[in-house]
């Protein structure tokens, strides 16, 4: 399973001061993903998985991140879930649309 970030801002679980550090030092190289303010920090407990229409489960004994499962932040959730019935490619273009 890949570990939680969002699919849509980026943010991670980590602490606020090293979070700030990396996304100043990011930035420089790149600056089309950093643009702005870096992510508000966030707990482990910040972040939820949505299944989306084009999930595929691993074979059994298989180990890796499902298609179509993707993680979201808190700030997020809310948007994604109501897009569950379309495929995840198709929730993120109308997600960053919308942004």
């Amino acid at each position: 399973m890949m570990p939680p970030h969002c699919n849509l801002c980026g943010a991670r679980p980590f602490p606020a001061e090293p979070l700030k550090t990396l996304a100043s030092r990011i930035r420089v190289f790149l600056p089309f993903v950093t643009s702005g303010p870096p992510p508000t920090p966030k707990t482990y407990q910040d972040f939820s998985l949505v299944q989306f229409t084009d999930y595929k489960p691993l074979p059994e004994g298989m180990t890796g991140h499902p298609d179509g499962y993707l993680w979201f932040c808190s700030d997020h959730i809310e948007q994604a879930t109501g897009l569950s019935h379309c495929s995840s490619t198709e929730a993120l273009r109308i997600l960053r649309r919308d942004r």
